[in-house]
């Protein structure tokens, strides 16, 4: 509000660390401490001026919310100091809002001078990190649930009244650690921050690999975009935060399996003496790893996340259907001896593996 009584006086606010040719107040982040320099000035605002009086401060917001508030007495003085300020709310817009009244020591709020004014700079009170819950374990294409926070500085507390939506001011990225293997897709559902908290927001990352989950602003669009002119970067922007994620194949198939014998035939050899040194059985089958969508997960290769495979193909030879016609170990006139089962475990190594198959 503009000054409408004593012409005389001007008062303005900004950082401790400025001056009256620097007049800007800088992001402050909620929970942390921070001073201001409180200057009475001449009415044209360009020199101080002693002033003798009670002043009346408020950090206030764009709807005139008050967050915190301070009298100082001014004993022909032309600045002071506020000190200690501390406000866990973010405010994206706010500002000093003062009055004053001369010659009295008189109580806050004021209210019969019209003598008012807000500060020269408005700034903003941003939370001081994001922080993000996930599951144990998640699968390449299965939905999972993640939770998102924005914190108070040197506190686990959410920042009140910090209520942001997902790509307006905020982005959530995944990122492969490894160079040269593909991007894989997360899908998020829009959420909007309420009160510096979100939980449970479904998820789905559609490939494998070490993933680097990362919730960040948006320079540019940041919650502080008011102080783009007076603050930076590092000191604008919420603290970014990362989780590096192991993202699993949802499955392995093995699928056309098939047995080959040595004669071609659904028999081997009726054994005599024993002497089995020709039986064999051939065994193939084709191996994939896919997501949970049945997509071919393309980075499991020795390059990227492969990883040898142990299969077992078992037989019981003992239950079979007709594929195995003779079962019996020794002379055809001993039926109490049976052929051993199939059991053998082969190892798929990932070199092998080209596109998830």
């Amino acid at each position: 509000c503009p000054v409408t009584g004593n012409k005389n006086y001007k008062f303005d606010a900004w950082d401790t660390f400025r001056n009256k040719n620097d007049r800007n107040i800088s992001t402050k982040i909620a929970n942390k401490k921070f001073n201001l320099t409180i200057a009475s000035l001449d009415e044209n605002g360009s020199d101080f001026k002693d002033f003798n009086g009670t002043v009346c401060l408020n950090i206030i917001d764009e709807h005139n919310n008050s967050y915190a508030s301070k009298k100082i007495f001014f004993n022909e003085q032309n600045t002071s100091t506020w000190i200690d300020i501390n406000i866990t709310h973010a405010i994206k817009d706010a500002k000093v809002f003062i009055s004053w009244k001369k010659d009295v020591d008189d109580n806050c709020p004021l209210t019969d001078e019209d003598n008012e004014t807000n500060s020269t700079d408005d700034f903003a009170i941003r939370p001081d990190r994001f922080y993000a819950t996930f599951p144990t374990s998640i699968y390449a294409g299965e939905d999972f649930n993640i939770s998102f926070y924005a914190r108070n500085f040197n506190s686990n507390d959410n920042t009140t009244d910090y209520n942001e939506s997902l790509n307006s001011s905020f982005k959530v990225e995944a990122n492969d650690t490894k160079d040269g293997c593909s991007e894989g897709n997360l899908s998020l559902d829009d959420f909007n921050f309420s009160d510096g908290k979100k939980e449970n927001v479904k998820a789905n990352y559609d490939d494998i690999g070490e993933i680097n989950f990362t919730i960040k602003e948006i320079n540019g669009s940041e919650f502080a975009k008011v102080d783009e002119d007076d603050t930076n970067d590092s000191q604008r922007l919420i603290t970014p935060f990362t989780k590096t994620i192991n993202v699993y194949p949802y499955e392995i198939n093995v699928t056309k399996v098939n047995f080959t014998t040595s004669t071609g035939k659904k028999w081997l050899y009726d054994v005599k003496d024993n002497n089995i040194s020709d039986m064999n059985l051939t065994v193939g089958a084709k191996l994939g790893v896919y997501s949970k969508k049945g997509t071919p997960l393309s980075d499991f290769n020795s390059s990227c996340y492969g990883n040898d495979v142990n299969v077992t193909f078992y037989y019981d030879v003992n239950e079979s259907d007709d594929n195995i016609t003779a079962v019996y170990i020794g002379t055809t006139d001993d039926t109490n001896d049976s052929l051993d089962d199939i059991n053998k475990t082969i190892t798929f190594p990932k070199a092998i593996f080209s596109n998830g198959k």
